[in-house]
């Protein structure tokens, strides 16, 4: 007797083969196009929130005098603040030192407290340079195997003079999700 090839147990094997594939293939995309969805969507937040940080951070704050009303090292003090570097109310991006100091000081105290006064979920970090001077505020993102990384610079004087603001919103969680 010989065998044939199209016997109802080698068909019925490949109907099995070919099903398990299908699923496999419908798997794979399915949680592709979930990965890239929800990738793109983490990116827009990240980036809504840079443009959200970037407009926090130069106004003035409130209240005006916000940097002389608390007690850096004392984060019960930081209540009832709206953190705001800047000095002016024109779009000339002028920043005051001053606060720009309490800033920084705050960041080093509690970095943690710091990004929900500036009202960030992700991970920040602000560079601000010049010819003469160089000041980094919160957590470097090379130091911390960033996985996703927003940027926005932004030219700044400093007591009249011209500096670079370097913004930046990060994580280093999988998917981009904090």
């Amino acid at each position: 007797m010989k065998a044939q090839f199209w016997s109802f147990d080698a068909v019925f094997g490949m109907v099995v083969f070919i099903f398990g594939i299908v699923i496999l293939v419908y798997a794979w995309v399915t949680i592709s196009n979930s990965y890239t969805s929800s990738s793109s969507n983490n990116a827009g937040i990240m980036q809504s929130e840079l443009v959200q940080l970037n407009a926090v951070l130069f106004n003035k704050g409130t209240p005006i005098n916000w940097n002389s009303v608390i007690n850096v090292s004392n984060t019960l003090s930081w209540g009832g603040i709206s953190i705001g570097i800047g000095s002016t109310n024109d779009q000339s991006r002028s920043v005051s030192s001053s606060k720009l100091m309490a800033l920084f000081a705050m960041s080093n105290t509690n970095y943690q407290l710091s990004k929900e006064e500036l009202g960030v979920a992700y991970d920040y970090y602000i560079n601000i340079s010049s010819s003469t001077f160089s000041i980094a505020i919160g957590k470097n993102p090379e130091l911390y195997n960033a996985t996703s990384i927003n940027t926005l610079k932004e030219p700044i004087l400093i007591n009249g003079a011209p500096a670079q603001a370097q913004i930046m919103i990060w994580t280093n969680t999988t998917f981009g999700i904090v």
